[in-house]
């Protein structure tokens, strides 16, 4: 392979979301502004290769192809004396998920700026295994802005997003009763650099530096879409919030204030009460985007198993695009029926997950990839029984 430089065209497209200033944490030095004569412009930043630009750079990857090595999502901008740092000894001390989160942060900080969002980032950046019944003492998993888990079953990636969803909500959530676990949690908010979480008794507790606390010190809103067990009973008011762990409440807000304007398959989404015998019943009615204006409202029981998985994920990407411009937001998938879904549809919600403007934070299991969507800027973590797992007892994962 050659080495994939990137097109001038591109060069700008880094460089402009980028602010022309350094992306490196700390740094945000100007690298454009006037040159020597009234006309000319002085342009002293460099685009680096998060992923290296040919076979023996750092950070090589040959698993992407030339093209994209060469996209826009695998470049950040900075200065000389950064672009050295980050590729010395090979890069062995700025692995990829490293880079792609210091870009996202950088861009996030941009948008501030812009006045599209007014609060401070507080991604998950790594979460270290302290104790663990199963999964390996010492093992870090790096994280960015969307993060793929992958890996075959019993690999431990539902119980490292359990987890997850334990320790940044505050609420118990682990199948295993019986489970002492402990994690290091670092969040690409310094305020936040260094906290322990310790689950254990069905509790959960914090240390802060050197000071123990009972309460969650994190204020992050989680969507957590997940398997459930049993027959889940009522209409599909009831359908909708089981997948998401919410109550009846929050789905009929999410209905009243969907946001679709990006959604897949739905144009128009609202609830109206029908008159049953002896009760009156909300029922979700909708539209789809190629309905012709003859045709009459549709009911989810109408659709399809992967039509209705698209309307939920119309609603959770629309409320997720809203709420993460005011508020800290992660959502979290493990949820098989995602492999319902074909390449147009996994492209669609893919490449909005990962879009500027969707401010929230994305960690989703998956057993494969398709090979037809396009996982530019996408951190994958590839988890392996070898590599992850040390049962200590017969559990079940």
């Amino acid at each position: 392979m050659k080495r994939a430089d990137f097109s001038p065209k591109v060069k700008e497209i880094i460089a402009s979301r980028a602010a022309y200033r350094c992306s490196f944490p700390g740094c945000n030095a100007t690298l454009i502004g006037p040159g020597m004569e009234p006309d000319q412009v002085d342009n002293i930043g460099q685009c680096a290769h998060i992923y290296a630009a040919g076979k023996k750079g750092p950070r090589c990857n040959n698993n992407l192809s030339e093209a994209d090595l060469q996209k826009p999502e695998n470049g950040m901008y900075l200065c000389g004396k950064h672009h050295a740092l980050i590729d010395k000894h090979k890069g062995a001390k700025y692995p990829a998920e490293t880079l792609m989160l210091y870009k996202q942060m950088h861009e996030h900080r941009i948008s501030e700026e812009l006045g599209h969002i007014s609060y401070p980032l507080q991604w998950i950046k790594r979460i270290t295994i302290i104790e663990s019944p199963l999964l390996k003492i010492g093992v870090s998993y790096d994280f960015t802005k969307d993060t793929i888990i992958a890996g075959s079953n019993g690999t431990g990636k539902s119980l490292l997003m359990e987890y997850i969803y334990t320790a940044l909500s505050g609420v118990f959530s682990l199948r295993e009763k019986r489970s002492r676990v402990k994690l290091q949690i670092e969040m690409s908010n310094p305020v936040w650099h260094d906290v322990i979480c310790t689950i254990e008794n069905q509790t959960v507790k914090y240390k802060v530096g050197d000071k123990q606390i009972s309460f969650c010190p994190f204020s992050i809103n989680i969507i957590y879409l997940r398997e459930k067990s049993g027959v889940i009973k009522g209409d599909l008011i009831n359908w909708i919030g089981a997948q998401m762990g919410e109550e009846r409440s929050f789905v009929k807000a999410l209905i009243d204030g969907a946001d679709l304007s990006h959604s897949y398959l739905v144009s128009e989404i609202w609830m109206e009460k029908i008159r049953t015998v002896p009760y009156e019943e909300m029922r979700v009615k909708l539209r789809k985007k190629d309905d012709d204006i003859k045709r009459g409202p549709w009911t989810l029981g109408q659709f399809s198993g992967s039509e209705r998985y698209s309307v939920l994920f119309d609603l959770i990407v629309g409320h997720l695009r809203q709420v993460s411009r005011y508020k800290n937001t992660l959502l979290l998938i493990d949820w098989s029926r995602i492999h319902t879904f074909d390449s147009g549809l996994m492209n669609h919600y893919f490449k909005l997950f990962y879009d500027s403007s969707s401010y929230f934070q994305t960690l989703a299991v998956m057993h494969t990839l398709w090979n037809d969507v396009d996982w530019s800027g996408w951190n994958m973590i590839k988890m392996t029984k070898a590599d992850n797992l040390d049962v200590k007892w017969d559990l079940l994962v």
